[in-house]
């Protein structure tokens, strides 16, 4: 959404499509965390049965705009479908 919140903008793609992961703002960046993806060969447009523990997030800038996606250090467990919350410096994962 733009900073007027009268248009939706288009954002950078994900490094790798990615189905039932979980994402948040935390830290000044756009996380994604889990679900199904290609990271390991799989297509998540077929929804692919692999489960991944992959984590790509983003900065976000002061002015609303953001950067490039990146690779974040892998989560320790393969999650799909799951929620995620931020609290003070923590990121939790339910499911």
């Amino acid at each position: 959404m733009s900073t007027d919140s009268m248009n939706w903008e288009k954002e950078p793609k994900l490094r790798v499509r990615h189905i039932k992961g979980a994402m948040i703002q935390h830290k000044g960046r756009l996380t994604m965390i889990g679900g199904t993806g290609e990271k390991n060969g799989g297509n998540s447009q077929n929804g692919t049965p692999k489960v991944e523990w992959l984590n790509q997030n983003m900065v976000i800038n002061e002015d609303g705009s953001s950067g490039e996606w990146r690779y974040g250090t892998d989560y320790p467990l393969s999650v799909e479908s799951h929620a995620i919350a931020t609290a003070s410096e923590n990121l939790y994962v339910f499911g």
